[in-house]
């Protein structure tokens, strides 16, 4: 399978697993929210926590933290 076919991320409760397949191919993965997801995705959202590395919501993007994960997955 190609780690890198769109296909696994076509919803966001595959997002959590396709993290894997992504990490196993050397890929960094940063999983950006508007933070209303919690309302909506709280399973997907739980999961992603617990395995993710990154799981950053808009308000922490704005302040800085997307940039800072982007910065630490390219010295990786």
């Amino acid at each position: 399978m190609d780690p890198l076919d769109r296909n696994l991320l076509r919803s966001p409760v595959s997002t959590p697993r396709a993290h894997e397949t992504f990490r196993a191919a050397g890929v960094g993965f940063v999983w950006v929210t508007d933070g209303l997801g919690w309302q909506s995705m709280q399973n997907p959202l739980r999961e992603a926590f617990g395995a993710m590395d990154w799981l950053v919501n808009i308000k922490l993007a704005s302040k800085g933290m997307l940039e800072a994960a982007v910065r630490i997955e390219l010295r990786t």
